[in-house]
């Protein structure tokens, strides 16, 4: 292992981070249920233990069970800072109160976001209004409003009185359904409404002034792209990696960005706030004579802009990252200090999480500090394994270099949530990188030139021509046959052996030690046996899920990694839906190509069996199935009110179900049902 990495991770900075990272991922982690008392126990058990093993003399146990100690007391911390962090632990906690509330008192914390038939936006929770008091309460709503003249002024901070139509966030309905629950819980969330403007009443605004000013300018910056880029597709690109405003892009931009591994440009990141810092290092260069200038009013400015582009393009964990990270470099260059990286990596990241615990829990967060990582120490090796006198090629093979880094350090990761990777990144990378240098380096221009109008609309017109480039060119990468290898399915355990694999072998390449070659090839087979282990499984899994997706009807016969698929034709022609509610669940079965039949095509009445499974299906008038499930073997039977059915038509079945005393299960309030035989 190089000395710097060695050095880094002896330090007292990683000896007191690492416990503090390991107490927020356990507290975030453990069960709902668990005592905490119980997790302090279980640490110190732990450290107990480990100070038992410790075969050293007198002073050296002594030294080490006081480091043991210190690094208990930060795993405590990381404890108890998620503790403090996780609004459910609180005493006035707004989720004690939801059947008794009259009304509640909720301020925006974000500007509603347009969406196809309402507005979204999350809001904080100030006071709860029972019936004989009111009193201040903790908690956070993501509230989904109506869109009518009412709804469409809303912004930010602004103070509103709702009626009590808060309710707590469903669980999956399918499985190996995105659990949105549990990712909203990690923002604090846990309730949500839908409202319409009668439904509650603007009392005010209390937005703070810095982001009311920061709100608005992002507002006039948008308008000011679509005013001076004509291409609409254009438009959203530039909205995308200039102010971090996604919601323009539409389906086909997104699916080739991600199916060719160039998404990161357009999620707003660290490449981004590197290009920033580069364009201030240009916009303020050094004047080595004026001390005041270089150590103290040119750090400040490079400090101010770029946490004022973070702040501009919404302070993601991503960019947050890697402004924090900036400000530790630029702070070093102040005090003369030539700060190790691997420090500076990981005091950012101290900071930031003991800021907010939670940002362990984004993606973006893990996926932009695992590419650092790689980055900082795979690339430079790479690159120097070749070299090349022509300057161009040797500009795309450091570009290429950092590619591989980045994909090496992160697609564990990409694997295990999005079930993909991206064959042609190289390809893609050579574009879309050099591409994003001129696109945000030339969107800054723009906004710096915009009143000038010859000038303001050449710089549109430049951009709109390089973004539309871009796009055809990744059109382009994406028509090549297998740019994307689907259905990848991993778990946390074998995500773990592939990290362990890539670390052992980047030591066995640093070291030349055969010992750390056979530890890499020892996780190497762990992994693999894993994986086929899983193949094995579902190579001996029958079974049948009944879909609860609402407003749909879906139904899935597997059977040993083959699946046929019964599904009303609206939704088998929403790939969104299919990919959300049910691909997951295929994938994790091992089934790639389901066969498709669309339930519109098949008699009103018909029956459908598999194993000792035998489901009787009625079609209703309106939409929607009344459908009988029996297991011949075991001689029960169930009824199953599917979700497609009206709310008049699932009434009269509840109701007439109940009078006859037969089971049956509404998959409009409860989860898919799931059987294996």
């Amino acid at each position: 292992m190089p000395y710097a990495v060695y050095n880094a991770l002896t330090a007292p900075l990683y000896m007191a981070f690492l416990p503090f990272l390991a107490g927020i991922v356990y507290l975030v982690n453990r069960p709902a249920d668990t005592n905490f008392t119980v997790s302090l126990f279980i640490s110190g058990v732990v450290l107990l233990f480990l100070a038992h093993r410790l075969n050293r003399s007198p002073a050296q146990r002594i030294a080490r069970i006081f480091t043991l100690l210190i690094m208990g007391l930060f795993f405590l911390c990381g404890l108890l800072r998620t503790r403090q962090q996780t609004l459910l632990y609180r005493d006035n906690f707004a989720g004690r109160y939801p059947d008794s509330a009259r009304a509640w008192v909720v301020v925006l914390t974000e500007e509603p976001l347009e969406r196809e038939r309402s507005y979204r936006v999350t809001a904080r929770i100030r006071e709860v209004l029972l019936p004989t008091k009111h009193f201040p309460v903790s908690g956070r709503v993501l509230l989904y409003f109506s869109k009518d003249s009412a709804s469409a002024n809303l912004q930010y901070g602004d103070k509103l009185l709702l009626k009590p139509l808060i309710s707590e966030l469903e669980e999956p309905g399918n499985p190996n359904e995105f659990n949105y629950r549990k990712y909203l819980s990690f923002h604090q969330i846990y309730h949500r409404a839908f409202l319409r403007s009668k439904d509650y009443t603007l009392l005010g605004n209390e937005g703070k002034p810095f982001f009311k000013k920061i709100y608005a300018l992002r507002h006039y910056l948008a308008e000011l792209l679509r005013e001076k880029i004509p291409s609409e597709s254009a438009q959203a690109v530039a909205m995308a990696l200039l102010l971090g405003q996604r919601e323009q892009l539409d389906e086909t931009t997104l699916h080739n960005y991600s199916a060719t591994g160039a998404m990161h440009v357009l999620a707003v990141s660290g490449l981004h706030v590197g290009i920033i810092f580069l364009l201030l290092r240009l916009l303020l260069p050094d004047i080595p004579r004026s001390r005041y200038y270089t150590r103290g009013l040119r750090p400040l400015l490079f400090l101010a802009g770029i946490w004022f582009y973070a702040a501009l393009t919404g302070l993601s964990p991503s960019v947050t990252r890697a402004a924090t990270m900036f400000s530790f470099v630029i702070a070093g260059s102040v005090l003369d200090r030539k700060l190790n990286i691997y420090h500076s990596i990981a005091a950012s990241a101290f900071f930031l999480l003991f800021i907010q615990p939670y940002l362990i829990t984004e993606i973006g967060f893990l996926l932009s500090y695992f590419a650092v990582l790689g980055i900082v120490y795979i690339q430079p090796r790479l690159y120097a394994l070749l070299y090349f006198r022509n300057g161009l090629l040797d500009k795309a093979w450091a570009i290429t270099a950092v590619s591989i880094a980045a994909q090496i350090a992160t697609f564990p990761i990409a694997l295990l949530f999005f079930y993909q990777f991206p064959v042609f990144f190289l390809i893609s990378n050579l574009l879309v990188i050099p591409a994003a240098m001129l696109i945000v380096s030339g969107g800054v221009f723009l906004f710096l030139f915009a009143t000038i109008p010859s000038l303001g609309n050449a710089l549109g017109y430049f951009l709109s021509l390089l973004i539309d480039f871009l796009n055809a060119g990744i059109a382009l990468i994406n028509r090549i046959p297998g740019v994307l290898a689907e259905g990848i399915v991993i778990n946390i355990p074998e995500a773990v052996l592939l990290y362990l694999f890539i670390l052992f072998m980047l030591l066995y390449f640093s070291r030349k030690s055969f010992s750390h070659l056979r530890n890499a090839l020892l996780f190497l087979i762990l992994f693999s046996g894993h994986v086929e282990y899983r193949k094995l499984k579902n190579m001996q899994y029958r079974g049948m899920t009944v879909y609860s997706i609402r407003g749909h009807s879906a139904i899935a016969f597997i059977h040993q990694r083959h699946a046929r698929v019964f599904a009303d034709t609206a939704l088998l022609s929403d790939h969104n839906a299919v990919r959300f509610h049910m691909q997951h669940h295929w994938w994790n079965r091992g089934v790639k190509n389901p066969v498709f039949t669309a339930l519109d095509t098949l008699p009103p009445t018909f029956a459908l069996q598999s194993g000792n499974q035998q489901l009787h299906l009625l079609r209703l008038p309106g939409r929607g199935y009344l459908m009988h499930l029996k297991n011949k073997q075991l001689n029960r039977e169930c009824y199953i009110l599917d979700a497609a059915i009206d709310y008049k038509n699932r009434k009269a079945l509840r109701k007439r179900l109940d009078e006859l005393q037969l089971p049956y299960t509404d998959l409009s309030r409860e989860r898919a049902i799931n059987i294996s035989y």
